[in-house]
């Protein structure tokens, strides 16, 4: 399991760490390979960390959301009010937006 947490973080931390050199768009190239997943899924289990290299090798069809040129204040602000409304806290946007001053 251990191993498998790690290699989980390694390939988290190389994902967050690459956003400032990719653009914000998906890879086309790779956007349009997610049609190979449009498949049955297995009957019986597939190796976890098979299934980790699967679903990493389409990381480049993600939005780079969390990458400096990612504008998404609303979408943030969105989510963020839904955790609030959870949480009972303040939305980090909205507390960087109208809170401070």
């Amino acid at each position: 399991m251990r191993e498998l947490l790690t290699a989980a973080a390694v390939r988290s931390i190389r994902y967050l760490e690459g956003l400032n050199e990719r653009g914000v768009a998906p890879d086309p190239a790779v956007f349009a390979r997610l049609a190979e997943l449009a498949i049955p899924l297995p009957t019986d289990p597939s190796p976890a960390d098979e299934t980790m290299a699967l679903l990493d090798s389409y990381s480049a069809a993600t939005m780079a959301m969390a990458g400096p040129r990612f504008f998404g204040c609303m979408l943030h602000t969105i989510m963020q009010a839904v955790i609030s409304a959870y949480e009972g806290s303040t939305p980090i946007c909205w507390s960087k937006l109208y809170l401070s001053g």
